[in-house]
């Protein structure tokens, strides 16, 4: 991955704004390297450690130990969830599930 900053844009903006949300960094997905992303990618930093243990350094760009740290134990592409628990059968229990988009719940029905 290329080191990232403040006003770049792309896909791998995209990646960087998908790995911050995964560890709970809420960042829109827009693939620009706008002021939420800055802050984010330094509140990520603040927080963490590169691979030797040190803590990484706050200056918002997103080089090779930021990469690092953000995609230890993952990969940098794929985002991964578990599937939804399934009711038991003739069981009308309702099943909700929410998804978030653009900052609106929506709730699901299920019989």
């Amino acid at each position: 991955m290329r080191t990232l900053r403040f006003g770049d844009y792309g896909d791998d903006v995209k990646t960087l704004q998908n790995l911050l949300n995964q560890r709970g960094y809420v960042v829109q997905i827009t693939g620009i390297f706008d002021t939420q992303t800055t802050n984010a990618v330094r509140n990520f930093q603040r927080a963490n450690r590169d691979d030797q243990g040190r803590l990484l350094v706050a200056d918002t760009i997103v080089g090779p130990k930021t990469w690092g740290a953000l995609t230890r134990g993952s990969s940098p592409n794929v985002i991964t969830t578990s599937p939804p628990p399934q009711p038991a059968d003739n069981d009308n229990r309702v099943v909700l599930v929410g998804l978030a988009l653009a900052g609106v719940a929506l709730f699901f029905l299920w019989n």
